[in-house]
């Protein structure tokens, strides 16, 4: 769970995931910053592009590009986990767990998507309170 901020100097090419519609970019240049194989929605990566050439803050959970703060002052959020969805996966997953431990494997997966969504609600509070002049 980090903060990277700086201008954006390159973006490199994506690669489709298989069975979601995320990308993932081989390089991205921030700051001083080199990440490699950042995993981003379609809607993360219009914005990234957007942002090429100017001063941004992104947010990382992982292997995600959770959220990126443009020169704006605009926070975008990276919003592809259905708080929904996963409330049914995670009750699809109690009932089926008498079944051989199978329900386990549905509940292991929602508490995992349950911890990003709060940790990447704490990373986009802290891009909210970093100054707009920066």
């Amino acid at each position: 769970m980090t903060i990277h901020h700086g201008s954006i100097t390159k973006i490199g090419d994506g690669a489709k995931c298989i069975f979601t519609s995320s990308t993932i970019i081989s390089v991205i240049e921030i700051g001083n910053d080199t990440l490699r194989n950042i995993r981003v929605s379609p809607l993360m990566s219009t914005y990234l592009k957007e942002a090429l050439g100017h001063n941004a803050y992104i947010a990382i959970y992982g292997k995600w590009l959770c959220a990126i703060r443009l020169k704006s002052g605009r926070v975008v959020i990276d919003d592809t986990v259905n708080k929904h969805l996963l409330l049914i996966v995670f009750s699809w997953g109690l009932i089926t767990t008498p079944l051989f431990g199978i329900g386990l494997i549905f509940v292991g997966i929602s508490i995992y998507k349950f911890i990003r969504i709060r940790q990447q609600k704490i990373m986009v509070d802290q891009l909210r309170l970093v100054p707009v002049s920066q």
